[in-house]
């Protein structure tokens, strides 16, 4: 895991989100009672880590950094959710977004994060200290259930 620019292609985010998903199944086999999934966050907002970029313009907009693709993709997404649209214009729309969604770029510093189903204390205090989480980055108290495993960065291979 290294520290890239702080900017990164979809190609290179869907390369850390698949060596996230990966770590976090090496913390899924230690710890088999675990009630979790994984999360990307960035300023107190998140979405999945396997989110579509619709869903991240929706959820996590200041993950992509602003360019004219994301101002007109955020438009196209917002005319695809119109009642009234048909199917014609669906289509079009849809392909466009995803050309423009193409040409994005990420924002490296995203936390990978963990969010709980089930609330247990005990095994989220030993997550906190365990060696497959990034201890710097993760609140050392127990007053703080936030369980980082890292930045977006920390993941490209």
């Amino acid at each position: 895991m290294t520290t890239q620019s702080t900017q990164i292609t979809p190609d290179q985010l869907k390369a850390a989100v698949d060596a996230a998903a990966a770590h976090f199944s090496l913390i899924r086999k230690k710890y088999p009672k675990l009630d979790a999934y994984a999360v990307l966050s960035i300023h107190g907002a998140q979405t999945g880590i396997r989110s579509s970029p619709g869903e991240i313009i929706k959820e996590l907009p200041s993950v992509v950094v602003d360019s004219d693709e994301k101002t007109k993709f955020k438009s196209l997404f917002k005319k695809l959710q119109d009642k009234d649209i048909t199917e014609e214009e669906k289509k079009k729309c849809t392909k466009e977004c995803e050309l423009l969604s193409k040409k994005f770029l990420y924002q490296s510093t995203a936390f990978i994060e963990l969010r709980f189903g089930h609330l247990d204390y005990d095994l989220i205090d030993q997550l906190r200290t365990d060696d497959l989480v990034n201890r710097e980055l993760t609140p050392q108290t127990k007053a703080s259930i936030r369980i980082v495993l890292g930045t977006v960065a920390c993941f490209l291979i």
